[in-house]
C-alpha cells in the first residue's frame, strides 16, 4: 500500500511539476490582462515557494483519495480532513496568485485575513468553473470508453493518459479562477514583483 501510495505521489508530483510553468504563466496572463512572455532560466524564490505549495497540497489531496482500508473513523477522519483541506486552498488563492507574479510579501496567514467572509464567493468561483470542465471530460472518458472498448478491450491505459491530462486542466482551470479573485480584490494593491 505504501509503495502504491509513493508511486503515485512521485506520479503526480512530476505531473504536476511540468505543468507547473503553464500555470504560472497563465495566472500572469490573467492578473496583467495581457500577453507575457514565456522565459526559460533559473525559477525565482517565489516560484519556487509556487511550486513548492502545489506539492504540499497534492500531497494532501493523495493522502485523502488513498486507498487505507475503509473503517468509519478513518472515512470521518478523511472527510473533515477534505474539508478543512478545501477552505486552506480556498482561502490561500490569494497567495498563489501572488507567488506567481513573484509577489513574496503576500503570504499565506495575509491571504486568508485578505478572503475572510468571502468563503462562499470564492467556492462559486472557484469551483464552478473547473465542474463545468470536470463534466465534460467526465462525458468524453464515457464516451471514449465505448470507443476504446470496440477498438480494444486492454485500451485502458489511454483513459488513463486521458485522466491524467484532464485532472491537470483542472488544476489550471483552479489556477485561473484563483488569478480572477486575485485581480479582484488585489488590483489596486501596489505590485512588487517581477512582472
Amino acid at each position: 500500500m505504501l509503495e502504491n501510495f509513493a508511486t503515485s505521489w512521485l506520479l503526480n508530483v512530476s505531473s504536476t511539476i511540468l505543468w507547473l510553468p503553464l500555470c504560472v504563466l497563465a495566472v500572469r496572463e490573467v492578473i496583467l490582462g495581457r500577453n507575457v512572455d514565456f522565459r526559460i532560466g533559473r525559477p525565482s524564490f517565489a516560484t519556487l515557494r509556487y511550486g513548492a505549495y502545489n506539492v504540499v497540497a497534492l500531497s494532501a489531496m493523495l493522502v485523502i483519495s488513498s486507498d487505507v482500508p475503509a473503517s468509519s473513523v478513518i472515512m470521518a477522519a478523511k472527510l473533515v480532513f477534505a474539508i478543512a483541506l478545501a477552505w486552506v486552498l480556498l482561502r490561500t488563492t490569494l497567495a498563489f496568485s501572488a507567488l506567481a507574479l513573484g509577489r513574496q510579501d503576500l503570504g499565506l496567514a495575509q491571504s486568508i485575513a485578505r478572503t475572510g467572509g468571502l468563503t462562499w464567493q470564492l467556492l462559486a468561483i472557484v469551483v464552478l468553473p473547473v465542474a463545468a470542465t470536470m463534466a465534460c471530460i467526465f462525458a468524453i472518458m464515457i464516451t471514449m470508453t465505448d470507443v476504446l472498448d470496440a477498438v480494444d478491450g486492454d485500451a485502458y491505459i489511454y483513459l488513463l493518459a486521458f485522466a491524467g491530462v484532464a485532472s491537470e486542466l483542472g488544476v489550471l482551470g483552479i489556477a485561473i479562477a484563483g488569478a480572477h479573485v486575485y485581480r479582484l480584490l488585489e488590483a489596486g494593491v501596489p505590485q512588487n514583483g517581477r512582472y
